[in-house]
């Protein structure tokens, strides 16, 4: 799904469930002359209406979440399936009465449970023995399409009774807990997707696995599950499929602008001069311990404050990207007066061609301002081709230093030329190919009587390798293969949780640029060849290149959400009317990114496809175990204001665990939180003297738990 619109429907039945069904029809005929009557039955007619049951194709998996076999701050989410057609858990037989009661639930096993055979065991059997040991009906897709072919073993769980009676979602649970979204791909076409969500929250510092199990037949009509064991007291589930992912025990701790921006005005200038801005700010506590050893000087009352401020772990992606520190990419708090700080640079040890060692300016590609000095650049360009890098060092006045910005990205260029053979053997063809025919056309016209030999070039537009090495230089000059460190070439430029904005320096582009190109370009009459020549000839390496623009990310939201969307825009307001071109969206690591844009960028947003919006809630971090979910206005699903800082009057739902089950097994009970809900909708639709629309069906209560709803947009505004 594409649409930035998304519709929540509680459910999607079918036209018809698999399995058998019986038609039969009756004609009735009446003779109005004689006023006899008589009726034909027809034979009945058996059809089997088959549908997905035992194995799931890829296609009708469209998504997980958590993401399979990751890692990170799941502790406080719902795990999830996304399902294709919108139709899937509603296409067989729960057993219940109530139709509207899917076949499907997930269930979530921790590590330590799989782990205990009292607990659970897992088997792989026979398709036909798991439907023979459970009584469900034969149908004729549980035998493969071609004669003597079986399908492989499902997997089966067996999960000891009263174990499974305290996680297994009841019927009323997955009814809240299955939904519809309804949105449009990239065509305009409608989309329907089902979502089942799991009714377990995982736990922090374990491997958690989630199970698609089938409930077919396994429900009374009243819609009670059968929790009739074999003797050694094991209930069997067949698992149609399975995912894994781990759930780190450190908390995260980040004192930011955001976070001191809700603190009283006392504690506010407390916490300014103890964490002034720069690399004490820019610090990430990776636990609660070493945060609170950083808090030494305040009490214990401020602790607490400060602890439950400057979490970002609990609240995941919205956490997360309320903790991101923005700012434009450079060394924090430049020295004044001194442009090569504020654009980017950094002073770097330099070893020098006679072995001695001294220290240089370096700035990378990504720089802050657009506009350096002009009469540099257009010297530096007018220099360009070069034999060797060190005709493009500067000297710098002002600080007596050596400047090697350019020098470097002109070796980088040719150290990557080389490092590829096949590109490198290319560029030669393609300078002797160019020789070549310099040295036909130099032939002509000295002896003009000698027929002129025609011949191919593999230099020339449309040749041979010309495609090839343009397609080459195209992703370099995209600064794809260009090394980290040449584009962040110090740590503090991009510390963590922050995202920084660049523009692209042009002139080290091209220095880039000539380095590649320079293989073959050995003497000088290959220097003077290829400058006679420029003008008349396209070399492959100088193409028309816009000016360039975009951000650089480092925090856990790209390693926890690999799927995360980037957008940039060339005016303040963002519209679907100014959007720029994306260049280029890659994960440098980890935990980094970078997205350049075509043009100047003034605004960003950053947010998740639909496929990974899910449902998580907040936590406050000094109230341990107590988790809550912000009030949402179901017309627009903006979060309801907080009219005033009293913990009393916030718009926060408070829920607890399954009653008589151990909390430690975090079992979610939809149907208490759904009342919760209504009533401070209630609440507050008295207050502001308006009537809010209530949950009434999965559609509603799926709007109210969605966590990545929030848009970070972001405003460029220059420094100077």
């Amino acid at each position: 799904m594409t649409t930035n619109h998304i519709a929540f429907e509680g459910y999607h039945l079918p036209g018809l469930q698999a399995g058998t069904e019986t038609i039969q029809s009756t004609l009735n005929l009446t003779l109005q002359a004689t006023g006899l009557t008589d009726y034909f039955v027809s034979p009945e007619l058996t059809i089997q209406i088959s549908g997905p049951r035992f194995i799931f194709s890829p296609a009708e998996i469209h998504a997980v979440f958590p993401p399979r076999d990751s890692f990170g701050e799941w502790d406080n989410v719902l795990p999830h399936i996304e399902l294709t057609p919108s139709t899937l858990p509603w296409q067989r037989q729960s057993g219940a009465n109530d139709k509207t009661v899917p076949w499907l639930a997930l269930i979530l096993l921790q590590e330590d449970e799989w782990n205990d055979p009292a607990k659970v065991k897992t088997e792989k059997k026979a398709w036909e023995a798991l439907r023979d040991e459970l009584a469900l009906p034969f149908e004729i897709t549980d035998r493969p399409p071609e004669t003597g072919q079986t399908f492989p073993p499902v997997q089966v769980l067996r999960i000891e009774r009263s174990f499974l009676q305290q996680i297994l979602p009841t019927d009323d649970d997955m009814r809240w807990l299955t939904h519809v979204r309804v949105g449009q791909d990239a065509h305009g076409q409608e989309v329907e997707r089902a979502i089942v969500v799991c009714n377990r929250m995982p736990r922090r510092g374990a491997r958690a696995t989630v199970h698609l199990i089938s409930l077919e037949q396994r429900l009374n009509s009243k819609g009670a599950f059968d929790f009739h064991a074999s003797p050694d007291g094991m209930v069997p589930l067949l698992s149609i499929l399975s995912w894994q992912f781990t759930c780190p025990m450190d908390e995260q701790f980040k004192v930011t602008d955001k976070a001191i921006g809700r603190l009283d005005d006392g504690l506010k200038q407390k916490v300014a001069e103890k964490f002034p801005p720069g690399e004490a700010r820019d610090a990430l506590y990776r636990s609660r311990t070493a945060f609170t050893a950083a808090l030494e000087s305040f009490t214990e009352a401020e602790k607490d404050t400060l602890v439950n401020v400057c979490h970002i772990q609990s609240e995941t992606f919205k956490g997360l990207m309320d903790a991101l520190d923005f700012g434009w990419l450079h060394v924090p708090q430049p020295e004044q007066g001194n442009k090569l700080f504020e654009i980017g640079g950094v002073p770097l040890a330099h070893g020098l061609r006679n072995g001695r060692k001294t220290v240089s300016w370096y700035h990378g590609p990504l720089i802050t301002d657009r506009n350096l000095d002009a009469d540099i650049e257009a010297a530096l360009m007018q220099t360009l081709p070069v034999r060797n890098a060190d005709q493009l060092l500067l000297y710098n006045e002002t600080t007596h230093m050596l400047d090697a910005s350019y020098a470097a990205a002109w070796e980088l260029g040719r150290l990557l030329s080389i490092s590829e053979p096949r590109i490198s053997q290319q560029i030669a063809r393609w300078k002797h190919s160019h020789a070549r025919e310099a040295a036909l056309v130099e032939q002509n016209l000295f002896f003009s009587h000698v027929p002129f030999t025609d011949s191919q070039f593999v230099h020339r537009e449309g040749g041979e390798i010309e495609q090839e090495l343009q397609t080459y230089f195209a992703d370099l000059g995209r600064l794809q293969g260009v090394p980290f460190q040449y584009l962040v070439p110090h740590e503090s430029m991009l510390p963590d949780e922050s995202l920084r904005f660049f523009y692209i320096d042009q002139l080290w582009l091209e220095c880039l640029l000539d380095g590649a190109f320079s293989i073959g370009r050995i003497t000088r009459y290959d220097l003077k060849r290829e400058r006679g020549t420029q003008g008349e000839l396209k070399f492959p390496h100088q193409q028309q290149r816009p000016v360039m623009s975009g951000v650089v990310l480092r925090s856990d939201l790209v390693s926890g959400w690999p799927s995360l969307m980037v957008e940039g825009y060339r005016s303040y307001a963002p519209s679907k009317y100014h959007r720029l071109e994306l260049l280029r969206y890659e994960r440098l690591g980890p935990g980094v990114a970078i997205a350049l844009f075509r043009g100047e960028l003034k605004s960003f947003t950053l947010h998740l496809p639909p496929e990974s919006i899910h449902f998580g809630f907040s936590r406050d971090a000094t109230d341990e175990g107590q988790y809550f979910k912000e009030v949402k206005d179901l017309a627009d699903g903006n979060e309801l204001p907080i009219h005033d800082n009293s913990r009393s009057r916030r718009t926060n739902v408070n829920f607890g665990w399954r009653e008589n089950v151990d909390a430690a097994l975090r079992v979610f009970v939809p149907k208490p939180m759904v009342d919760n809900i209504n009533n401070r909708l209630r609440d507050e639709g008295k207050q502001e003297n308006k009537t809010f629309a209530e949950i009434v069906h999965s559609g509603h209560l799926t709007i109210q738990l969605l966590e990545g709803v929030p848009r970070l947009q972001v405003t460029v505004r220059a420094e100077r």
